[in-house]
């Protein structure tokens, strides 16, 4: 639920104690013309759906989140058998939809599956991991934060990039004109675009003869 308030509403709101606040000030396009306007939106209600379905869906995918930083690759090298020198773990695609030997089990996700993962950490190249997970019936991709001084530096490259060409290129188009993005940001993401589209992975699993064709995509 969003509320406009005034100039006077919003510094009330500001310091008023967060204990007693149950909202938030937050940007929300102009209709009207270009440029945004500030509001106050409630939040995290009990009796908001889209509230509720937000914090469980966190709540189930943090672990994903965290696991992806040393797990991901601790059970791709002890439990199938990857070379501790190895940057990438692939699957063999014509059999991926049908082998389930790759369960990550050994750290507690019995449920979840590892179907392709990259663990090197370059400028633009930043470790994720596809797994697929049967309890939510969801494929997840998990992308590593900052963790080393490769990504210290994609973080400072902070000027703000156009994203009009990249709607046109991930079939967005006027969607994303007029909107910016984190240089370092937007460069990491287009290689994870690009990188997912080689390796071919998600495109076989929501294939027509894919049994995770109807799967949601975290």
């Amino acid at each position: 639920d969003y509320t406009k308030t005034s100039v006077t509403d919003r510094r009330a709101l500001l310091i008023t104690p967060a204990r007693n606040r149950n909202s938030i000030l937050t940007l929300k396009a102009n209709d009207e013309d270009e440029g945004f306007y500030v509001v106050e939106k409630n939040v995290l209600s009990p009796s908001n759906e889209d509230d509720v379905r937000i914090l469980k869906n966190a709540a189930h995918f943090s672990i994903y989140a965290q696991y992806i930083y040393f797990h991901v690759r601790d059970v791709a090298t002890m439990d199938f058998g990857l070379a501790e020198d190895s940057t990438s773990f692939f699957r063999d695609i014509e059999t991926i939809l049908e082998d389930h030997s790759y369960s990550m089990a050994s750290v507690g996700m019995e449920q979840t599956q590892l179907m392709h993962a990259n663990f090197f950490n370059g400028i633009c190249q930043t470790p994720y991991a596809i797994l697929l997970d049967g309890s939510v019936k969801s494929v997840v991709v998990a992308v590593r934060g900052t963790s080393s001084l490769e990504d210290w530096v994609v973080d400072l490259q902070y000027v703000p990039l156009p994203l009009d060409q990249v709607g046109k290129v991930v079939g967005y188009g006027p969607a994303l004109e007029g909107h910016h993005c984190h240089k370092g940001v937007l460069s990491r993401a287009k290689w994870l675009y690009n990188d997912i589209k080689k390796n071919r992975v998600l495109k076989r699993l929501f294939s027509d003869e894919s049994p995770y064709r109807n799967y949601d995509l975290t």
